[in-house]
């Protein structure tokens, strides 16, 4: 969905009043935040919680959420605010369903039709190896390298001191450097 229909929708979806009328409305403004916006913030989503479904969802509540409160966040840092509510979000959604997968003895089905491409190949071996960080770690590491934020920045969006920021990225950088998923083993055939 382009961010213009996801703009739309947002608005249009919710009941809210859409002013159609002049230029810097309201309504394109925010339009000009999805667009500039959504990239980044799927990304952030899709490293949190490693399913592109789910990540639509967070990023679409958190639209929802900065649309709601638009008039007051516009002249302050919107993106900030939707990146926080992805976070918040995936962290409750996290607590909800936690203890509620069960454990069976058979395999589920993996996808048949897949693209082997080199970047999908990358970025399934990055979403396998942020799978078995914790999610402290993950969303330490997600907040740090895929949006981009100081420490200082990533310990205001989580609520945790800046040396917890540090020792967790130490801790996690190490185990990204040591999976398995991320290692290059080139076989040499004779």
């Amino acid at each position: 969905m382009g961010a213009e229909n996801l703009a739309g929708f947002l608005c249009v979806g919710q009941g809210v009043g859409v002013n159609r009328g002049g230029t810097g409305s309201a309504e394109d403004e925010f339009r000009a935040f999805v667009a500039s916006t959504q990239a980044r913030l799927l990304r952030v989503a899709l490293g949190l919680t490693l399913d592109r479904g789910l990540a639509e969802d967070l990023v679409q509540t958190a639209y929802l959420r900065t649309y709601a409160r638009w008039g007051r966040l516009r002249d302050q840092d919107p993106a900030a605010y939707a990146r926080r509510i992805v976070v918040n979000e995936h962290t409750d959604r996290w607590r909800r369903h936690q203890g509620r997968e069960s454990l069976t003895d058979d395999v589920p089905e993996s996808p048949t039709a897949y693209d082997d491409s080199s970047g999908v190949s990358d970025r399934d071996a990055v979403l396998h190896a942020l799978a078995d960080l914790s999610p402290q770690e993950r969303r330490v590491v997600v907040l740090r390298y895929l949006a981009d934020l100081s420490e200082v920045d990533t310990a205001a969006q989580l609520g945790i001191p800046r040396g917890t920021v540090k020792s967790v990225t130490h801790r996690a950088v190490a185990k990204l450097r040591a999976s398995a998923h991320l290692t290059q083993t080139d076989e040499v055939t004779s």
